[in-house]
């Protein structure tokens, strides 16, 4: 009985042995397959990405192509045209020469006659002399011995003349008109030999012109080739990245099987947690299976350009049904137009770090500024400044003196970045020489630059000139300030760059950390540009009010001139503290003058890179924001912003709606 009893103990052992090693294995594997299938799913992810980085440079290669074809297209139409005006003018002079040609016949015809009837009138003069010496009774010296007296002699002379005077005029009269005969044939004859001198040059115009036309179409066909194949290489990319997608869907299904059979095999796993999910995915839409778009990159339809699909279409008729895919638990969602639900998104970053420093010796002062935000490092000031009694002149990478919003110190700035209009109509930093002048009733600027920070020199540079000038009039009285002014800038034509050049103007909005710009407008053919901005300001002991409004026109080659225009207001109160401090060198506003303040802010912008004319449509919007600044002391602040964005026609696709934006920005100073 012991003996049976140690036997069962050792079977017992022996069994309980074997269901934890195989328990332990089959927790142990499971672990091991969904490393190694989201590993794979990594590695797909990543492949997927290049792929879709190879397609973006394909997309990029594809635009030039077309927008190549789009100007060889433009030139032969003007080749076209000139061609047909050419062969028009052809006709006309061809016209010009058969009438001179009957002219000259009818003129030879006339001068024919005309010396017939000279020759005519010879004769018959020569004859009636001869008939008068040969068989009349009397000849002219008969007429003449027969008078009777001296008064009879005299008019028998007189008789003799005007017969003899007659006879000559009408001779004279037939020789003047056979020479102008002669004269007119001449002068039609000379003016037929420049018709046909004009027709030999317009016919050799013409067959240049022709020769530029086939060469621009033998461009075209090579153009269309290299698009085709550029389309084949983006094509293959595109099927590359499908089936990349069908294996990272595969993996994750197996990788979801594979969990969700962990699951049930835990002890500790209770259904009833996953609040109805069952882990297996349904078709959203029962009736209909059609995928008229797939999640990813793409071609839009209709802004004609790349841009992510952040979903699946699926092709269904109107009231169709929709179905969970699942069950579960809704956390959060809200109401979007068209689009079904979508859940409260949040962005966060280092909007802006900087490390700089300053030195001066005598006149002279070295700055220098190497900032981090938006995950990049850049030079930002980098000058050298030569101060004058009444003013300074720089030399060095900096902001040209156009907008004062744009020239205010990040930490000085009402909001957290500057309205929308000032984004989109002014330039970063440039490389070049500008003068600062400053006087109690007044300033202004002057300067010269190039189209390039320097950043951008060697790569992504822009070869052209900027000319740029900045005035401002201003009057103090009892603690208030008001400043009135304007600047004006002109840009050359940029050269030496890939034709025909282009230009991309461009605004945030409220924020610049979504993934792309509330409204973009590429401006082709770009030629010079003019652009102007008349600004005010108004600062009293607790009240500030300050605005801006621009206008640009974008000339282009061949092509209507570009002309976006936009404009803000803002205002501030200080419900703790007074006065405002204000820069005289650069008439610019900054923070509150007292070192504690709490500042309400409200601010209006309109912006509108829509222009029908032009054929651009950029997209047009305005925002309403409010905001409490907290300064703490001279170091910290606190930045409490509130914005509503009416997103109008022609907006990036991403930005669906009139949307609501809440932002919260710590500055710190040291």
């Amino acid at each position: 009985m012991k003996m049976n009893r140690k036997v069962v103990r050792s079977v017992i052992c022996v069994l309980l042995a074997l269901i934890f090693i195989v328990s332990l294995m089959t927790a142990l594997i499971p672990i091991n397959a969904s490393a190694a299938s989201q590993s794979e799913i990594n590695q797909l992810t990543q492949q997927r990405k290049e792929l879709q980085a190879k397609q973006k440079e394909q997309q990029k290669t594809i635009n030039n192509l077309r927008s190549k074809k789009a100007s060889v297209v433009d030139q032969k139409a003007a080749l076209d045209q000139e061609n047909d005006l050419a062969q028009q003018e052809i006709e006309v002079v061809k016209q010009q020469i058969t009438a001179y040609d009957q002219q000259i016949e009818d003129k030879g015809v006339e001068l024919e006659e005309a010396k017939q009837e000279e020759e005519a009138q010879t004769v018959r003069f020569r004859g009636c002399v001869r008939h008068l010496e040969e068989y009349g009774q009397m000849s002219y010296i008969a007429i003449l011995l027969e008078a009777t007296s001296l008064s009879d002699l005299l008019a028998r002379m007189d008789m003799v003349g005007e017969v003899i005077a007659y006879n000559k005029q009408v001779q004279a009269d037939m020789t003047a008109a056979r020479e102008k005969v002669e004269t007119v044939k001449a002068e039609l004859e000379d003016a037929r030999t420049e018709l046909q001198d004009k027709q030999s040059e317009l016919e050799t115009k013409q067959v240049e012109l022709q020769q530029k036309v086939s060469e621009a179409n033998a461009l075209l066909a090579s153009l269309e080739s290299d698009i085709n194949a550029y389309k084949s290489v983006y094509d293959q990319y595109e099927q590359q990245q499908q089936n990349v997608q069908s294996q990272i869907d595969k993996q994750v299904e197996d990788l979801r099987r594979q969990e969700e059979a962990n699951k049930k095999n835990d002890p500790s796993y209770d259904a009833g947690k996953d609040n109805g999910a069952t882990g297996s995915m349904m078709w959203p839409c029962p009736s209909w299976h059609t995928i008229t778009s797939e999640f990813g990159w793409r071609y839009h339809p209709i802004y004609h350009t790349q841009k992510y699909h952040s979903g699946v279409d699926i092709g269904a008729s109107y009231g169709a049904s929709i179905v969970a895919a699942d069950g579960g638990t809704v956390i959060t969602a809200g109401a979007v137009s068209g689009y079904g639900k979508e859940s409260v998104q949040g962005y966060y970053r280092l909007e802006d770090f900087r490390v700089g420093f300053k030195a001066t010796y005598r006149q002279y002062e070295m700055k220098a500024d190497i900032g981090l935000g938006g995950n990049k490092v850049a030079i930002k000031d980098l000058l050298l400044n030569y101060h004058f009694k009444h003013g300074v002149l720089s030399l060095g990478n900096a902001y040209e003196p156009y907008s004062m919003d744009m020239l205010i110190s990040t930490a000085d700035m009402r909001f957290h970045q500057s309205a929308g209009s000032v984004l989109a109509f002014t330039d970063g930093r440039k490389l070049g020489l500008t003068y600062h002048s400053s006087l109690p009733f007044g300033y202004w600027a002057t300067g010269l630059c190039t189209h390039n920070d320097i950043n951008k020199i060697g790569d992504g540079q822009v070869n052209a000139l900027v000319s740029t000038s900045r005035g401002v009039w201003r009057k103090r009285w009892k603690g208030n300030l008001l400043h009135v002014g304007g600047a004006f800038s002109f840009r050359t034509k940029p050269v030496n760059t890939v034709e025909p050049p282009t230009k991309t103007v461009s605004n945030d909005g409220v924020t610049s950390m979504f993934p792309c710009p509330l409204m973009e407008a590429t401006v082709d053919r770009l030629g010079t540009e003019l652009k102007g901005v008349f600004e005010i300001l108004y600062t009293a002991p607790r009240f500030m009010v300050q605005g801006e409004y621009f206008l640009n026109r974008l000339n282009r080659t061949e092509r209507e001139a570009y002309r976006p225009q936009g404009g803000y207001v803002q205002a501030g109160f200080l419900v703790r503290g007074r006065g405002f401090a204000y820069d005289d060198l650069y008439g610019i506003p900054g923070r509150p003058g007292s070192k504690q303040a709490i500042e309400l802010t409200a601010r209006f912008n309109y912006t509108n890179l829509n222009d029908g004319r032009a054929g651009i449509m950029g997209g047009r919007e305005s925002d309403v924001s409010l905001g409490a600044n907290f300064y703490l002391n001279e170091y910290l602040a606190v930045k409490l912003n509130g914005s509503y964005v009416l997103v109008g026609e022609h907006c990036n696709e991403f930005y669906k709606k009139n949307l609501f934006l809440g932002q919260l920005r710590v500055q710190y100073i040291f």
